[in-house]
């Protein structure tokens, strides 16, 4: 079933106002609250308000990276190295590094491979 134009316009003030309580969107929109709880556990209107928050968070997106940018460019920063940790990261260059420990079980004795690596 297709949103209404109703369900369409609360998603878009939850998205923008994430601080809003139900009884006040209710009030809003004038709907009962209980009307916006069966929305919010709708599939359909859950997937528009995600698909709804993706695209106002992407549209952050430049202004995050100019701040980020203008904060690496600081050497007097606090957390510069920080800054630039991030900006490396976000553009490829820096990836997370793991170690890991690996114990290889040897069925020689190290007589044996004293022989093997002295060739006798």
């Amino acid at each position: 079933m297709a949103l209404t134009e109703l369900q369409k316009k609360c998603a878009m003030i939850m998205v923008e106002h994430p601080e809003i309580t139900q009884q006040a969107l209710a009030d809003t929109l004038e709907v009962h609250r209980n009307t916006i709880g069966n929305w919010n556990r709708n599939k359909e209107f859950i997937g528009y308000k995600n698909e709804l928050a993706m695209t106002v968070h992407e549209s952050f997106l430049a202004d995050t990276l100019k701040l980020l940018r203008m904060k690496t460019l600081d050497p007097n920063s606090r957390g510069h190295s920080r800054y630039m940790e991030m900006a490396l990261k976000t553009y490829g260059v820096m990836t997370e590094k793991q170690e890991q420990t690996v114990t290889v079980k040897e069925e020689k004795s190290e007589q044996d491979l004293l022989a093997e690596l002295l060739g006798d």
